[in-house]
């Protein structure tokens, strides 16, 4: 693998994954070390016992992931400044199987945070071409302050 000059260096890391009861398909938190974020993933058949969860009572972005009518992969990608009670009103959407709630495990993560990984999820997942999108529209960037900007990557 070859690096060109604007690629970052690959960085060992470690990533911890709690199974939260205790089997590998059922509800996991995510997290990785020197990063405040946390995951939760989960399948639809645990969204009961993961909206009992603290995480999911924080804001956050949300991924929700299932098999399209015509073979291929299908997300929604959404934002909530609570997630669990967000993610419960996707219930009636029939297409989702599993869910990954991400936000930050001590609470330093803003509705502009939430708003601008929105967008750029959705943009990512556009690009990529890989799953049908079922966002209706793919919301711009938020505005946000220089500190704000700063603390999400995009000054250095």
């Amino acid at each position: 693998m070859s690096l060109g000059e604007n690629d970052a260096v690959p960085k060992a890391t470690s990533i911890k994954i709690f199974l939260a009861d205790g089997v590998p398909d059922g509800i996991r938190i995510v997290s990785k070390s020197n990063w405040t974020g946390q995951a939760v993933v989960a399948g639809r058949a645990q969204l009961g016992d993961a909206l009992s969860r603290e995480e999911m009572t924080r804001p956050g972005v949300y991924v929700l992931t299932g098999p399209d009518p015509d073979g291929s992969d299908r997300v929604y990608i959404g934002e909530a400044d609570a997630l669990g009670k967000r993610i419960k009103q996707h219930a009636a959407k029939d297409f989702w199987t599993r869910f990954v709630a991400f936000s930050a495990s001590d609470g330093t993560i803003n509705k502009a945070h939430v708003r601008y990984l929105e967008s750029e999820l959705i943009a990512l997942a556009i690009g990529a071409n890989q799953w049908s999108v079922d966002n209706a529209t793919a919301p711009p960037r938020p505005p946000m302050s220089e500190a704000d900007q700063a603390d999400a990557g995009l000054v250095s």
